[in-house]
């Protein structure tokens, strides 16, 4: 192949979903050699795009080279064959062969009918697999089954896995989502590796930005489907719009709706019994061998409005999970009105006052908006039960769109309908996942201020976003979290202006 020759070209490609545009109009190129990444928050097309240069999905419109050859149609294998070979951010592996095993099932596969047990193939497919193991650091646990290796051996293992195909394009997949420091280091070892001595393009999806900007030569900036940048990092990490888009845009008129940042003293002071409030104490968090959360503390107190920020993947989501029930952590506690919530089920938690808003809404599409409310009715017979009347006072556009159907419903009704269906079940402490996304600016003005009315009603809430202008707008306090830790804490305005903080919220090195 001419190094001169793009390996890769991406022109003007978009991918719909029925009336859903979720990349659009695409165009970039990555050279021989070179380390690309691709970032983007969530919901800004990389796994589609991922996707379509593999054969996983077929672009709606525009083409996709390779080598100089079309790709845009062809089939997933087929792709593969020619010398695309790709990671997923879940480890793909067999668990049940050895280190060895799982190298050598992936050359045969390559070699195919030519393959053969015996003779001079069998030896060349022996060397082969020696060789790829040594390259990856893996040639000592080559006998050992696969799932006895660490979570990071693991991963690695499946890139060697990849390399058995003899790519010249290898794409990544989150290759460092749930490493600990040391197993990141190791993977960004052998991507520079890769890059510097076999001169494999490598083209990787990532959230941890210590990562990107330690392996990578160009970015490639994705927001809402579209090709925002694609520059060198320190241009990248200059680049005003970029940062606008991580950090967010001012939404006028909720700083005033908000009032004054109360501190934890000042909350103390006026009554709030210890006991009432949700505190979370050194969680640690896994998915299967992967370490998502280590040691997150926090604490929300009455009438607290407080956000958890963080950039895509650092661990926002997985937090509230671990409080709601949904992913139970592994260590410490968390504890709400003095009892200890971690270990129970969902359902358990939510009786005990907690409610949750998933970020992908979840309301029922074929159902009408009272009757997505009903679904979440558990009164506790009390005279401050949220009933659907009182949520309608509270939004009153669903109270117009009460006969609709879910399915017909606007992305900010949506939000809106799926923030009151919550309120239904009476809660004490409301956990918002990422409310802003995917809503126009003035819709997130509109549920900005519905969030502050319900802290005004003494509802705890605790916001996580990755909106950081909206979130330290509508919040008393703040956590900045990255990587799976807390970083920094303090009032909205203390985050606004600790550049430490900052550095953990935007693009930067």
């Amino acid at each position: 192949m001419n190094t001169d020759t793009p390996v890769l070209e991406i022109r003007s490609v978009s991918k719909d979903f029925g009336g859903m545009r979720a990349v659009d109009r695409v165009s970039f190129a990555l050279q021989r050699g070179v380390v690309t990444s691709l970032i983007g928050a969530n919901g800004a097309g990389k796994t589609t795009l991922f996707n379509c240069i593999t054969g996983q999905l077929t672009p709606s419109d525009g083409e996709i080279i390779f080598g100089g050859k079309k790709i845009t149609k062809m089939k997933p294998h087929s792709i593969n064959r020619m010398g695309i070979s790709r990671s997923f951010q879940i480890t793909n592996i067999f668990p049940q062969f050895s280190v060895f095993d799982n190298i050598r099932t992936a050359i045969i596969s390559r070699i195919g009918k030519s393959a053969s047990p015996f003779g001079k193939a069998k030896d060349m497919v022996l060397d082969e697999a020696i060789e790829i193991l040594e390259t990856v650091g893996l040639a000592e646990q080559a006998s050992l089954l696969a799932s006895t290796l660490s979570y990071g051996d693991q991963r690695i293992m499946e890139v060697a896995i990849a390399l058995a195909n003899r790519p010249q394009l290898l794409l990544l997949d989150e290759p460092t989502a749930g490493m600990s420091p040391e197993e990141t280091h190791a993977m960004v070892s052998l991507i520079k590796k890769l890059s510097e001595q076999q001169q494999l393009t490598i083209f990787l999806v990532e959230h941890d930005m210590d990562v990107i900007f330690s392996v990578s030569e160009m970015i490639a900036v994705l927001h809402e489907g579209s090709l925002l940048a694609f520059d060198t990092p320190p241009k990248i990490s200059q680049n005003e719009t970029v940062q606008n888009v991580y950090l967010g845009k001012e939404i006028v008129g909720l700083k005033e709706a908000k009032g004054k940042d109360v501190t934890i003293e000042e909350k103390e002071i006026s009554g709030e019994q210890p006991q009432m409030k949700l505190e979370v104490k050194d969680i640690d968090t896994f998915y299967g061998l992967s370490h998502v959360l280590f040691k997150v503390s926090l604490m929300v107190e009455r009438g607290e409005l407080v956000c958890l920020l963080g950039r895509n993947g650092a661990g926002k989501t997985t937090t509230l999970k671990s409080i709601i029930g949904l992913q139970k952590p592994q260590s410490g506690s968390v504890a709400f009105k003095g009892k200890e919530l971690a270990g129970k089920e969902p359902y358990e938690i939510c009786a005990e006052g907690v409610g949750f808003v998933f970020g992908d809404r979840r309301i029922f599409p074929g159902l009408t908006t009272r009757q997505n409310l009903e679904v979440g009715l558990r009164s506790r017979g009390g005279q401050d039960d949220w009933t659907i009347e009182r949520v309608y006072e509270l939004f009153p556009r669903l109270k117009q769109r009460d006969k609709a159907y879910g399915a017909t419903l606007s992305g900010g009704e949506q939000q809106m309908l799926a923030i009151a269906r919550a309120l239904m079940g009476n809660p004490e402490l409301l956990l918002l996942d990422e409310p802003s996304e995917g809503l126009a600016p003035l819709m997130v003005q509109v549920v900005g201020e519905h969030i502050i009315k319900l802290r005004d009603q003494g509802i705890k809430v605790l916001l996580a976003e990755q909106n950081v202008k909206f979130a330290l707008e509508v919040s008393d306090r703040g956590y900045v979290i990255d990587k799976g830790r807390i970083f920094f804490e303090g009032t909205a305005k203390e985050i606004d202006e600790n550049e430490e903080a900052r550095r953990h919220l935007i693009v930067t090195a």
